[in-house]
């Protein structure tokens, strides 16, 4: 019985039945590469769903000092020193929950975190706190990630990126400015 459990499960995870006419419907609701380069937050909708970010994986150690403590679709890695914790590659922000009870099935105190290190290829706005989120709109960070999010990620063109360039454009303009007043100010007072 095993055994034909085990085959069928190999064949239909291996497409040997076909489609259904209902995975057949569902392929037809599936976006374009174009809708998903325009629209952030419905590409991170999917990316969330099928890549499994928000599901709880058991944690474990892996070797030495290193434990896994991340969700089945985001890692995030523990390292236990004698001084306190590290946390690296913090998730998603709805994951911060599913890595606290991670970190406390493993026998370990969350409060023992001395360091959080975010590797991830994005600005996590959303864990920040809101009057911090309004400040990041004049740091050149979340745009410039946005932009390269959308193009490396996603292949989106000039019509998805356009606002985060002109808003970069800007800041370093501003910037430019700043510090080109700054030099001159500094001129002027050395003479």
């Amino acid at each position: 019985m095993l055994k034909i459990t085990f085959a069928l499960s190999t064949m239909i995870l291996l497409g040997l039945f076909g489609p259904t006419s209902a995975s057949c419907a569902e392929q037809k609701k599936l976006p374009t590469k174009e809708q998903l380069a325009k629209d952030n937050k419905l590409f991170l909708t999917l990316a969330t769903q099928a890549l499994h970010w928000r599901e709880l994986q058991e944690p474990f150690h892996i070797a030495g000092p290193l434990y896994f403590v991340g969700t089945k679709g985001l890692s995030s890695f523990l390292f236990k020193t004698t001084d306190g914790l590290i946390l690296l590659n913090t998730g998603d922000p709805t994951s911060g929950p599913m890595i606290e009870a991670s970190i406390k099935k493993l026998g370990l105190d969350p409060k023992n975190i001395k360091i959080m290190i975010n590797g991830h290829g994005h600005t996590p706005m959303d864990s920040m706190p809101l009057w911090l989120q309004y400040a990041m709109v004049i740091s050149p960070a979340p745009h410039f990630v946005s932009i390269s999010q959308a193009i490396l990620y996603r292949g989106a063109g000039w019509d998805a990126v356009w606002p985060d360039a002109i808003a970069l454009s800007l800041i370093g303009i501003l910037f430019f400015v700043g510090a080109l007043m700054r030099f001159r100010r500094a001129l002027a007072e050395a003479r």
